[in-house]
Formats: structure tokens, C-alpha cells, sequence
């Protein structure tokens, strides 16, 4: 039986294992990354097109330009990226490293990742106040658990924000940056299918209280199911997907149904079962296929209850 839990990172998790480092990026003298493990591709350190020249030195890598909203610009930020290379995942388990600002730099960042390069879709791991003094800091995240398939690419970002001034500079400092986790082989005849970001996220919205049949139900959710053990020649048979709550929304109190639609066309389930924090869904042996090799686009419609609604829900 396959079954998928859907967080804010999309993935199916395994045993691996020992941790060890998977690259490091020194940046005293340019992006390059360094000791990287001989199963993956690293990218190389840059920065994006809203930022001034990216300089390397003894202390690090910086930029000036960062943007003085109270919200990330798309184009300011730096970048690295990794993948493993052909018949192998990746896990990551921390990702390290060091920063400071210079007095008049920013008061604020966010480190983002995603599969996709263009950010269209991500995942926010954290967001950063930042002093107002230049101290170095040791900005190290741990306790993550991201998976990166076999054919997949992550992309991680730092965005930075809130400057103080057109001049104020931001670094990474010198030998910080390192990303932390696993590297196993693919078993091609026995490699568990996987949940992924779809090419474009329902954008966030509110339901109107007149949505309380299947027929006006709102698409709220999407993601893709892939099947990955080519070799095989067999398709995965999906018997059961749990769609997890992101937030604090009691869905028992607001939700009257829910159903998905599997490339654009309906997919009755079995049984369908609506919880506090999660939607389950139950089909019968041969209802929702993913080709040998391929992949289906899910998309999670909801509608609301018109009776027996908790006062205060949203």
C-alpha cells in the first residue's frame, strides 16, 4: 500500500544513512563549492539580479542593493543549489552557516527552498530578525528532513530585507556554508513513488459561504504523485493519500466534503474522511494510477458546511 502524507515540503521518506557533509562553500575567493560529495552536483554561490556585484573576500561573500521593503524582493537574494546525480537521493539535515550585516544593512531575512528554479513555488524555513549591530551570527538550521529524488534539483535562497541604507551591505561569512545529510542509491525495481510540488500552487484565496455543494466545491490544493521505479515496467496504484493541514483551522468545524480531481477529471474515492487536521481519502485497487515512469497532477477541492457551523471558524 502506497500512502502519502502531504506537508509544506513534499516528499516520501526513507532510511538512510550516516550524516556527513554533502558540500561546503568556502567563498573567500569565488561561489565554488568544495568537498562535495562524489554522488551529487553542487552549484555554484551567486547572488540575484536586484543586488549589486557579489564580492568574495577573507571574511565571506556580500552584496549592497538589498531592498528597504518590510517584505522579501523576488530578485534579491543568494542562491545555492543541489542534486543528486543519476541513481541516487539526497537528504538534508542542516543546513549551516554564518552571517552578518554591515550597520546600515538588513534588519530581516528568509531562507527559501524549492524544486523549481524559478521560485513559483517554495517553502519558507525560516525568518530572521536581525540586530542592529554588526556581530557575526551563526544562522544554522537544524532538524530538517528534505528529501531531493532522484532527477530532482533543490534550490535554497536567503532573501534579505529591511536595509537600512542603499549601501548596507550583507554577508555570508567564510567557510559557513554547508549543507548537512545522506546520500543513498536508488533501488530502480523497488523505489517508493513520491509526492512533489506541482508546476503552479492554487494561489491563496477565501471561500464564499455559498460554496456548500460538490458543485460549487474551490480548488485549494495541488501536487503531483510520480511514480520512480522505472525498471519495474509497473505502475503505482495509489490506496490511500492524507492531506495534512498546514495551519491551526479545525477542518471538522468548516469542510461538509471534499474530493480530488486527477488531470483535470474527477476521482471518486471509497471513503473520504475529513479529521481536524487532515482530509483522508481511500480508493479502490486500479482508481487512481500513476503510469510506470510517470506522474499524475492532483488537485484537492473542498466546500463548506451551510449547517451546524462553529461561531468564530474561518
Amino acid at each position: 500500500m502506497r500512502k502519502f502524507y502531504l506537508t509544506s515540503l513534499l516528499g516520501v521518506f526513507s532510511i538512510f544513512s550516516a550524516l556527513a557533509q554533502l558540500a561546503n562553500w568556502p567563498l573567500t575567493s569565488d561561489g565554488n563549492p568544495a568537498n562535495v560529495d562524489v554522488n551529487v552536483t553542487a552549484g555554484v554561490f551567486k547572488n540575484g539580479t536586484g543586488l549589486n556585484t557579489l564580492s568574495f573576500g577573507t571574511s565571506g561573500a556580500s552584496c549592497s542593493g538589498w531592498t528597504t521593503n518590510a517584505s522579501p524582493d523576488t530578485a534579491d537574494y543568494y542562491q545555492i543549489t543541489i542534486a543528486p546525480n543519476a541513481g541516487y537521493k539526497v537528504k538534508i539535515t542542516s543546513i549551516s552557516f554564518g552571517e552578518r550585516r554591515s550597520l546600515t544593512g538588513i534588519r530581516e531575512y528568509q531562507v527559501r527552498v524549492s524544486n523549481v528554479a524559478n521560485f513559483a513555488t517554495y517553502t519558507t524555513l525560516a525568518t530572521v530578525p536581525v540586530p542592529d549591530d554588526d556581530l557575526e551570527r551563526d544562522g544554522t538550521l537544524t532538524g530538517l528532513n528534505i528529501i531531493v529524488n532522484n532527477g530532482e534539483t533543490l534550490y535554497i535562497r536567503w532573501y534579505g530585507y529591511q536595509t537600512e541604507g542603499s549601501t548596507g551591505t550583507w554577508r555570508i561569512n567564510d567557510n559557513t556554508l554547508a549543507l548537512i545529510g545522506t546520500v543513498t542509491p536508488v533501488n530502480v525495481n523497488d523505489n517508493d513513488s513520491y509526492a512533489s510540488e506541482p508546476v503552479s500552487q492554487v494561489a491563496a484565496d477565501t471561500i464564499s459561504s455559498v460554496r456548500t455543494s460538490a458543485n460549487w466545491a474551490k480548488k485549494v490544493f495541488s501536487f503531483k504523485i510520480n511514480d520512480a521505479g522505472t525498471a519495474d515496467g509497473l505502475p503505482t496504484l495509489v490506496s490511500t493519500l492524507s492531506i495534512k493541514n498546514a495551519n491551526t483551522v479545525n477542518w471538522l468545524q468548516v469542510l461538509k466534503g471534499a474530493f480530488i480531481k486527477v488531470n483535470g477529471n474527477n476521482v471518486s474515492a471509497a471513503d473520504t474522511t475529513i479529521g481536524q487536521g487532515s482530509i483522508n481519502f481511500s480508493f479502490n485497487n486500479g482508481d487512481l494510477v500513476v503510469p510506470n515512469g510517470g506522474s499524475v497532477d492532483v488537485d484537492l477541492y473542498v466546500f463548506l458546511k451551510d449547517s451546524g457551523i462553529v461561531d468564530g471558524t474561518a
